[in-house]
């Protein structure tokens, strides 16, 4: 009997993906899969992936992890170790599927420039999204088109100072099934001063620190899209927002090629 690959969360995904396909065997580019992906070469999908790390690096970094499936790790395609991926993949992609990426991509904007460019024409881009009430950015503030915008200006390639800062600033653990249940988070951990946060965010920010730069509830990435289109910054039109199921962190987005 064929074991299947598919993790729950990610039949969740495909079975959102399969609603809005209308193309047959689609050409799809997954980004970030690692052990957990959307579709599966074994199942004869048509399915190419990229990371930043090798399949050999993923195993040698998460050796021993008890949380991860390695015996499902994806065989990486493209190891693309800056942001400028669009001309190492290829392109005329169908579909582009990215989960839990989006978040921690410095440059939104340029981001979704390479997304598009990988694209054919109506193209669609699926993003599972964490959403910030039921995950550790609880307190954060929710980002909007000018910081979006103002990283693109600044052509950041990494989070600087002030994301990492903020990042820990607010980092609260979380219940969320007592959220989901409808208890109040617990407050913002006191961990030490704001002064030796900053002091120590300049000081890490010389290098890349993986953190969430972006943060979003359904609503607020459905607005900040629309006005991100609206100001001519992406070609990209919202095709759906599915809100966040109960009991998990995570809301879906489907974005559509002009």
């Amino acid at each position: 009997m064929r074991v299947s690959p598919f993790s729950r969360v990610g039949k969740r995904r495909r079975a959102k993906v399969d609603t809005v396909l209308n193309v047959i065997n689609p050409k799809v580019l997954e980004i970030g899969a690692f052990d957990n992906a959307t579709f599966w070469c074994e199942l004869g999908d048509d399915v190419k992936y990229t990371d930043f790390f090798s399949k050999e690096e993923l195993l040698e970094l998460y050796a021993g992890n008890p949380r991860r499936r390695l015996d499902k790790l994806v065989d990486v395609d493209f190891v693309v170790k800056d942001g400028d991926f669009a001309n190492k993949v290829g392109g005329n992609y169908d579909l582009v599927i990215a989960n839990h990426v989006v978040e921690h991509v410095p440059d939104l904007i340029g981001w979704l420039k390479q997304i598009s460019a990988v694209l054919k024409p109506n193209g669609m881009l699926f993003l599972s999204i964490p959403d910030k009430n039921y995950t550790f950015d609880v307190h954060r503030p929710l980002s909007t088109w000018i910081d979006v915008i103002r990283a693109h200006e600044d052509l950041r390639t990494k989070p600087d100072a002030l994301t990492i800062a903020q990042a820990k600033w607010y980092h609260t653990r979380v219940d969320k099934t007592a959220l989901w249940d409808g208890e109040a988070p617990a407050p913002r951990p006191i961990r030490s001063s704001l002064a030796e946060i900053l002091s120590e965010s300049r000081i890490r920010s010389q290098d890349y620190v993986d953190t969430h730069c972006w943060v979003f509830v359904p609503c607020s990435f459905e607005a900040l899209m629309q006005d991100l289109a609206s100001a001519q910054e992406i070609d990209f039109d919202v095709q759906r927002i599915d809100e966040t199921e109960y009991n998990t962190s995570e809301f879906h987005a489907i974005l559509k090629k002009r």
